[in-house]
C-alpha cells in the first residue's frame, strides 16, 4: 500500500488491488449540505433557544425542492486523459472510503426508460496500466476540484499460462463492441417506438370522420414489414416458443465479442469476426428500418390527420 496525501481533499490512495479493485480514502473538512439541510440546522437552534421560527417564504421553498443534492465524485482517468469512470461518495465531513471495481463506464446506449441489470449492466474491465483519481464536488451544477490528481497502477493478479491479446489490441476490440452495443440499442428502440406508434394508429383509424379502406391497408403493411425487421434483429419469436435454435443475430454475435472480453486472455479472431459480422448484419436492417421510420410512418400519419384523427403522441404540438 502507498499512502498519497493531498491538500484538503483526497487523502490517500491505499492499494492497487486488482482482485477487489482499487480503495481510495478522502478527507472532507466540511460537509456538503442543501439548503433544507442548512434551513432546518437554523430552525433547530431557534427552537432550543425559545425563539420564534419565521416562515422562510414560498419561493425559498420551491428553490429547496428544486435543489439536486451535492455530490462528492471520485474521477478516474487514463495515463492519456481519457475519462475512464466516476464513482460517488459520501458528502458528510471526516474521513470516508470508497473503491472502484476497476471497470469502465458502460457505454451502451441510454433509453429513457433506463432497462437495469442484464448483460449490459456493467463495463468492460480497465487494462493494467496507470491511472489517476481526483477528487471533486458538485454543488447547483458546479463542480470544483478539491485535490490535485493522484495516480496509481492497475496491475494483473498474475502472469496467464498462455499469451493472451495485447492491451491496445483489447482497447480496439472493446471500442468496436460499444459501437455495436449502442447501435443496437438505438435500433431496437427506433424498432420498439415503431411499433408503439403503429399500434397508436391502428386506434386512430377508429376515430377518423370517414372511413378510409387505405389507412388500414398501409398502417397493415407498415406493420409486417416492422415485424420482419423484428426477427432480423431479435430472433424468430415461432422458434423462440419452442426452444428451436435461431439464425445468429446482431445481438447474439455482439454476445460472442463481449464474453471475448470477459476474460483474462482478450478476445480471439473468432470473436473479433463475430463482432464485424454482427455490425455487417445489422446494417441492413438499421437501413430498411429508418426508411420506414422517416418516411413511411411519416407519411401514414399525415394521412391520418387529413382525415380527421385526433393527435398521436410524438406529433409536434398544435401551434393554435
Amino acid at each position: 500500500p502507498r499512502s498519497l496525501v493531498g491538500s484538503q481533499g483526497i487523502a490517500k490512495y491505499v492499494a492497487d488491488n486488482p482482485p477487489f479493485g482499487a480503495v481510495f480514502t478522502y478527507y472532507l473538512k466540511d460537509g456538503l449540505v442543501t439548503l433544507k439541510e442548512e434551513r432546518k440546522k437554523r430552525e433547530k437552534e431557534l427552537i432550543k433557544q425559545n425563539k420564534d421560527v419565521p416562515f422562510p417564504g414560498w419561493e425559498s421553498l420551491e428553490k429547496e425542492k428544486r435543489q439536486e443534492k451535492p455530490k462528492v465524485l471520485l474521477t478516474i482517468k487514463d495515463a492519456n486523459g481519457n475519462l475512464v469512470n466516476t464513482v460517488e461518495g459520501k458528502t458528510k465531513a471526516g474521513i470516508h472510503r470508497v473503491s472502484w471495481n476497476l471497470r469502465m463506464a458502460s457505454k451502451n446506449g441510454i433509453r429513457m426508460q433506463e432497462r437495469r441489470g442484464g448483460f449490459f449492466g456493467g463495463g468492460f474491465m480497465a487494462t493494467p496500466g496507470k491511472y489517476t483519481v481526483t477528487l471533486s464536488k458538485v454543488v447547483d451544477g458546479v463542480v470544483k476540484e478539491l485535490a490535485d490528481p493522484q495516480e496509481f497502477n492497475v496491475v494483473p493478479l498474475r502472469k496467464g499460462a498462455l499469451d493472451g491479446a495485447s492491451y491496445d489490441e483489447i482497447g480496439e476490440v472493446i471500442a468496436e463492441v460499444q459501437k455495436l452495443q449502442q447501435d443496437i440499442t438505438a435500433t431496437s428502440t427506433v424498432l420498439d417506438n415503431s411499433l408503439k406508434k403503429v399500434k397508436a394508429m391502428q386506434t386512430a383509424l377508429s376515430r377518423l370522420n370517414k372511413e378510409s379502406p387505405e389507412l388500414v391497408t398501409r398502417i397493415h403493411e407498415a406493420k409486417q414489414q416492422l415485424l420482419v425487421l423484428s426477427a432480423q434483429l431479435n430472433g424468430s419469436e415461432a422458434k423462440r416458443e419452442v426452444g428451436e435454435v435461431r439464425n445468429p443475430t446482431p445481438s447474439s454475435r455482439m454476445f460472442v465479442g463481449l464474453r471475448g472480453l470477459r476474460t483474462t486472455y482478450g478476445p480471439t479472431e473468432m470473436h473479433k469476426e463475430n463482432v464485424a459480422l454482427g455490425k455487417k448484419q445489422l446494417s441492413s436492417i438499421k437501413g430498411d428500418l429508418m426508411t420506414i421510420a422517416d418516411s413511411v410512418l411519416p407519411g401514414i400519419e399525415k394521412s391520418l390527420k387529413d382525415a380527421g384523427a385526433p393527435w398521436i403522441e410524438g406529433q409536434a404540438i398544435s401551434e393554435n
